[in-house]
């Protein structure tokens, strides 16, 4: 498995004084023997090496199981560096439109059964990267993909040219924490049948990289937003308010991430394969729904003052209603010191104000 170097990681910058030089080669030597040693310890444990990190040109293919919001952006990303990509959908139409866009893509659903093509299946056998990108089913015993796909994912998984499976989780498995920091080694305790279904999905994917020597890495995303899916764009729209996001005014602390710094951790995984390894992806601002409403509803009047009056009146809950809702919500804030430490993330958008805005700013060109 590679290693960073100090070259890649250290810039060579002369209007650094030596010592404060110095002092970043070794931050990064510590750094570095960190995430050496946590790698060996995940080997030791039964995850054995692959034969090389490095992954040539013609190596790149990737399979995504879910073309969804976040599977389309990061096959967008892949594809503009040449990566192959195949994946699959839950709807035909939104099949056809993923393929319509350059991918290869495939029909998968609940109701998908075992009878899997000869196409597809080639196709997933022929990846290097996998990512999982489709939530479990709450009444299904395990992950869905894992339930339907086993064999083959085994049989992928034991193959030396496989270097990565990306398991897509959610911040939701740590439960109540009463508005406490949680971090990776926190417990997860999640209160509802979606994040305990989250869990043992993780608890599946882990265990397949203990079975099999696979590197498998676990994402717990926050809230994803971007262009088409942010707060700009639920005020926008006419269709009114669902039950489901008013019940989320509840809360006063609400874990998002933009879906641009989703992508670049994502590739940060890419280049630093640690197996079995567990990641927060999050930005550093946990604030409340109304909040971030609040702030997007002044910049569609201030950067958008001609589509004002498609706002609804009445999307955000009154302060007294916000407050009963309180008594009863499960809350955490959830840490990003792992990304940024160990994948050396520096977040595009590290609060929900600059993702807004770039989203305002895309829409006012």
């Amino acid at each position: 498995m590679g290693s960073l170097t100090l070259n890649d990681c250290v810039a060579s910058d002369p209007s650094r004084s030596l010592l404060q030089r110095l002092y970043d080669r070794k931050t990064v030597q510590v750094q570095t023997l960190r995430w050496k040693i946590a790698c060996r310890v995940t080997m030791s444990m039964g995850v054995k090496e692959r034969t090389s990190s490095l992954v040539r040109m013609e190596d790149k293919r990737v399979f995504i199981f879910g073309v969804g919001y976040v599977g389309l952006a990061f096959a967008r990303h892949l594809h503009s560096q040449a990566w192959n990509i195949s994946g699959t959908c839950s709807s035909e139409d939104r099949r056809i439109a993923v393929q319509e866009a350059g991918f290869q893509t495939f029909l998968f659903n609940s109701n998908d059964g075992t009878n899997l093509s000869e196409e597809r299946i080639l196709a997933l056998q022929n990846a290097t990267h996998v990512l999982v990108s489709i939530p479990p089913v709450a009444e299904l015993d395990g992950d869905l993909v894992l339930s339907t796909y086993k064999e083959q994912i085994y049989e992928l998984a034991r193959n030396t040219n496989l270097h990565w499976i990306a398991y897509l989780s959610s911040t939701g498995v740590y439960g109540d924490h009463h508005g406490e920091w949680v971090d990776e080694r926190s417990e997860a305790m999640p209160v509802d049948k979606h994040g305990i279904a989250r869990l043992n999905a993780e608890k599946e994917w882990l265990q397949l990289g203990h079975e099999t020597g696979a590197c498998i890495q676990i994402f717990r995303l926050g809230g994803v937003y971007g262009p088409g899916r942010s707060a700009i764009d639920t005020l926008l729209r006419s269709e009114g308010k669902s039950f489901k996001q008013r019940k989320r005014e509840r809360r006063r602390y609400t874990s998002r991430i933009h879906i641009s710094d989703v992508v670049q951790v994502l590739m940060a995984g890419i280049k630093s394969p640690c197996p079995g390894v567990i990641y927060n992806v999050v930005d550093d601002d946990p604030a409340p729904r109304s909040e971030v409403f609040s702030h997007a509803r002044d910049l569609i009047h201030e950067k958008l003052p001609h589509l004002s009056h498609l706002m609804e009146q009445n999307n955000l809950e009154s302060a007294n209603v916000q407050d009963w809702y309180l008594t009863s919500s499960p809350e955490k804030r959830v840490s990003n010191l792992r990304i940024k430490n160990e994948l050396k993330i520096k977040l595009i958008h590290p609060t929900y104000r600059s993702g807004l805005e770039a989203i305002v700013n895309g829409m006012s060109q």
